[in-house]
């Protein structure tokens, strides 16, 4: 089972989405009941918030355990860079934080490369507007650019993100928010 351990609603749900998308169940776990929890070897926590005083015996219990963990924290760059796997940046771009939290889940750096290439700047913004609802119209003008070149950045994000239309956008929505809200 996995569990996630956060107060942030959008990060959680997207995480659920996330792994619903790849059949696998998750599950919310509140800091209020950590003491209460009985840890099992095969489970994986992803804790996104930080803990207080009172938690430090069930991260030692945890770490005891032998079950896998992540820390989720906002510009964990350095740690990324070093591919430390305890630690994963939620603010990061959609395509790697779904691949490093599978292949978190999976406990292997040989997933398969879906996904890999990054969205640029641009593509991302253009993902951002369609979320709030943008026409191609209102995409080009705030952005300056054509209506066809707009129609040509919404097709690329969705061919990178794997999808067919507009609606494949939406369904990353709360990922999309959850994981790159300091941007």
């Amino acid at each position: 089972m996995i569990y996630v351990i956060t107060d942030n609603q959008f990060l959680y749900v997207g995480i659920e989405l996330l792994l619903c998308k790849h059949e696998i169940a998750a599950s919310r776990l509140s800091v209020n009941h950590l003491s209460n929890h009985v840890i099992c070897k095969d489970n994986i926590y992803f804790i996104e918030r930080p803990l207080h005083e009172e938690n430090v015996q069930f991260l030692s219990k945890l770490y005891r355990s032998g079950a896998r963990f992540c820390f989720l924290l906002q510009h964990a760059i350095e740690s990324v860079r070093n591919d430390d796997t305890q630690f994963i940046d939620i603010t990061t771009r959609l395509n790697i934080f779904t691949y490093t939290v599978l292949k978190t889940i999976s406990g292997s750096a040989n997933l398969p490369a879906a996904n890999t290439v990054r969205l640029t700047d641009r593509e991302f913004t253009v993902a951002r507007l369609v979320l709030c609802g943008r026409s191609d119209e209102d995409i080009a003008t705030v952005l300056s650019i054509t209506k066809r070149s707009s129609q040509d950045h919404i097709n690329r994000v969705l061919k990178k993100l794997g999808g067919k239309s507009v609606a494949d956008i939406y369904l990353h929505r709360n990922v999309i928010y959850g994981s790159c809200s300091a941007r």
